[in-house]
């Protein structure tokens, strides 16, 4: 297994082989996935509050590269990105970024989109169409429909936050938010997969819902339902508290 959680709650799916299982928790490849100035000065112990936001101030500017060859938005120091961008399928909930987006109460913040579904996940082609149609719709949200490595390292680097917010029992363990962290990108995350783990809220990223240790068919299971609207509701109310926190402290700065 491939965190703690993903243990806990395999012990109840599979009690009968349980006993041959152990866990350990995924991690990523630094040399792939950390910018390399700020490993540098992180391991020299000199990086920095002042340093670290020069390094960001070139990793949005790489970033604006980016964006600009799928739409002509423009980024500054001061604009607050964030990004959901993984694989597309339902558990992973695309639905949560999507709904936040069509409320319309973020209009100034430039949402980047990205990931590719399986050619046979039903749900996830339907996301795909839905990304594109918000990307067509609303200047200040990025589809990048070709997600991939590269892309994925100049998001994860550039961005202000990341949207990790699977439904609870289903992610295994989860790496993007581990890929955001290390380049100084918190996350404001659902308690699943190794985010419970990794992520102590309000210290080094923001966590909301419930840590549900059961394996719920989220589809088919009236309980499902209740749990999205409940969870999307606190995920909404994070997302606004990080907007406040992240816009105060620019407006400080400048």
């Amino acid at each position: 297994m491939v965190s703690s959680k993903h243990y806990d709650i395999m012990r109840r799916v599979i009690p009968q082989f349980i006993s041959k299982a152990r866990f350990i928790t995924n991690g990523v490849d630094l040399n792939r996935w950390m910018d390399p100035e700020i490993r540098m000065l992180y391991e020299k112990g000199s990086l920095t509050r002042e340093s670290l936001t020069l390094i960001k101030s070139r990793l949005k500017k790489e970033l604006q590269g980016l964006i600009r060859s799928y739409k002509p938005v423009e980024l500054n120091d001061g604009s607050f990105v964030a990004a959901w961008v993984r694989r597309m399928t339902l558990y992973k909930r695309p639905h949560f970024v999507a709904r936040l987006i069509e409320e319309g109460e973020f209009n100034d913040v430039i949402f980047i989109l990205g990931g590719k579904s399986h050619p046979m996940d039903k749900d996830g082609l339907i996301y795909m169409k839905k990304f594109r149609e918000l990307h067509r719709k609303y200047r200040n949200v990025v589809y990048v429909h070709d997600y991939d490595v590269n892309k994925a390292k100049t998001i994860l680097k550039g961005i202000d936050v990341l949207l990790f917010t699977p439904f609870p029992g289903w992610e295994a363990s989860g790496t993007s938010f581990m890929k955001a962290a290390i380049n100084g990108v918190p996350s404001i995350a659902s308690r699943d997969g190794a985010a419970v783990e990794l992520i102590t809220d309000g210290v080094n990223g923001w966590l909301f819902g419930s840590d549900i240790r059961e394996l719920i068919d989220f589809v088919n299971d009236p309980r499902g339902k209740e749990i999205d609207e409940r969870e999307y509701t606190e995920f909404k109310a994070k997302f606004s508290q990080v907007y406040d926190y992240i816009t105060q402290i620019r407006s400080a700065f400048t």
